[in-house]
């Protein structure tokens, strides 16, 4: 049996394969339990304890040597079924052949020759040969690392420990030589090389020379993702920022905004998720921002309506009805320009809000419904104007706005020394930076809608405050929209 195990292994080590380890140093620890081979045959069914240290060396990309140290006993019962014990302190030197390996696990196979001192210390009646003694000690056998991280391998081993001398268990029997079986689990400190990950990224080196990424840098294309994040946790390509190529960054999208960095439109709503968040205040992440049934795409390309609105033209009838049901214009606050809203036109008058009529009756008593009240530009409190509404991202006054800027007009004109600030302000949905600046350029706007409409650009102040100072709940559509205004407040 013995002269095959040897056999086999020599065959084994004439095998060519490829090793893909790498490393500086490896050292480490095993637990052993030994089983001895004597002639005694019921010393199989008692177990002795072992502990090993050791340190590994690479030789070559297949190849390494190990030498180790170790402290332990080796029992057994005799022919009188009494029990022997015997100390043993081996130190030997190996040559360690991995045969093929991947990133996870290394089976490996070994041979190796050292010294073995042993003592028997229990010595049950009989003929007592040799107490003591230095042997020669020849182990074979074949083990599996797997790896827990780059620092730590878990070692599973099982040996064959063949030793020149008969005596370990105080007998000779003329014949054979002792030896014993051990079976090991053990942790293996790896120092160096491909199976470190000095950048602390996560990442072993030898994975990150064949993905291309800087095995020293924590994160290869300053995204703001280690390299380790990007491939194990988000799947993105850790070499550049930006994998999906949408002019926002792998860390932006998953940190930030949520949405895929995978894919330039998260949502499919055929809208790329930077001009979402960048340029027309959408979720990246919702197919219909605004809840109304329109898809944010088909609010944007085919019918020019505000995909953060429900109303866009705040006529009272929401997008989809104006679209599929009074197909009235949808960005359009009165479509037939009769006056009246298409909405009071379809709700209230049950008129046809496509054809032009005279509502001169329901506009002569109805209008002050929306007429601002003077008395409030003689406090110190703010007038929100309400139905002044801009194009989708930008600072372009939606057409239907005109009759409530009319009326300040005629309010400016008729107290020609009051002075006025028009103050911007808009949701908290996208950065925080375009929101202050389009605030700001929507109140400008509005100011040159006075100045160009006759009124003295001196008496007009201007201020944007970006999210600031809600006025609703940015958690809810009806919260954001009514964010989205302009205050005048008088300028003492």
């Amino acid at each position: 049996m013995r002269i095959k195990l040897l056999y086999i292994f020599l065959l084994i080590t004439n095998i060519n394969f490829a090793q893909i380890n790498e490393y500086l140093i490896k050292f480490g620890v095993q637990g052993n339990l030994l089983i001895p081979d004597t002639e005694f045959k019921n010393d199989a069914y008692v177990l002795s304890l072992f502990g090993r240290g050791f340190i590994k060396y690479e030789l070559s990309s297949s190849w390494e040597s190990e030498i180790g140290f170790g402290i332990g006993n080796l029992s057994g019962v005799n022919y009188q079924n009494k029990k022997w014990e015997t100390n043993l302190i081996p130190l030997d030197f190996r040559f360690n052949f991995s045969p093929f390996q991947s990133q996870i696990y290394s089976p490996y196979i070994f041979c190796g020759i050292g010294l073995l001192r042993w003592n028997v210390t229990n010595l049950p009646s009989g003929e007592i040969t040799k107490k003591s003694g230095w042997d020669i000690l020849i182990p074979i056998g074949a083990g599996i690392e797997f790896c827990i991280n780059s620092k730590l391998l878990i070692d599973l081993k099982g040996s064959y420990n063949f030793t020149s001398t008969d005596y370990l268990n105080n007998y000779d029997s003329k014949k054979n030589k002792d030896g014993f079986y051990s079976f090991s689990f053990g942790f293996t400190f790896v120092e160096g090389g491909n199976l470190s990950d000095s950048d602390g990224d996560g990442i072993i080196m030898k994975m990150e020379e064949e993905i291309g990424t800087n095995p020293n840098k924590f994160d290869t294309d300053d995204d703001g993702l280690s390299d380790g994040e990007e491939i194990n946790l988000y799947f993105t390509n850790p070499l550049v920022p930006d994998s999906d190529k949408d002019n926002l960054t792998d860390f932006e999208e998953v940190k930030y905004f949520f949405s895929d960095p995978n894919s330039q439109d998260s949502d499919g709503d055929d809208i790329l998720d930077f001009d979402e968040i960048d340029k027309f205040k959408t979720n990246p992440n919702q197919k219909d921002s605004d809840k109304d049934e329109l898809s944010d795409g088909y609010e944007v390309f085919k019918y020019s309506t505000n995909p953060t609105l429900i109303d866009s033209d705040s006529d009272e009838l929401n997008d989809k009805e104006e679209i599929f049901s009074t197909k009235t214009n949808p960005i359009k606050f009165d479509t037939d320009e009769d006056g009246v809203s298409d909405g009071i036109e379809f709700n209230i008058l049950k008129t046809n809000p496509l054809v032009k009529e005279n509502h001169e009756k329901y506009i002569s008593e109805n209008k002050t419904e929306n007429k601002i009240n003077l008395e409030n530009l003689n406090t110190d409190k703010s007038v929100i104007l309400q139905g002044v509404q801009f194009l989708l991202g930008s600072a372009e006054i939606n057409s239907s706005s005109e009759n409530i800027l009319q009326q300040v007009k005629l309010i400016l004109n008729e107290n020609p020394n009051l002075k006025i600030e028009i103050h911007g302000y808009t949701d908290n949905i996208g950065n925080p930076d375009f929101n202050q600046k389009l605030s700001e350029n929507r109140a400008e706007t509005v100011k040159n809608w006075f100045v160009k409409n006759g009124i003295n650009f001196q008496r007009i102040a201007t201020k944007g405050f970006g999210s600031l100072n809600p006025i609703g709940n940015n958690e809810i559509q009806g919260g954001r929209e009514k964010n989205r205004r302009i205050e005048i407040i008088k300028v003492k």
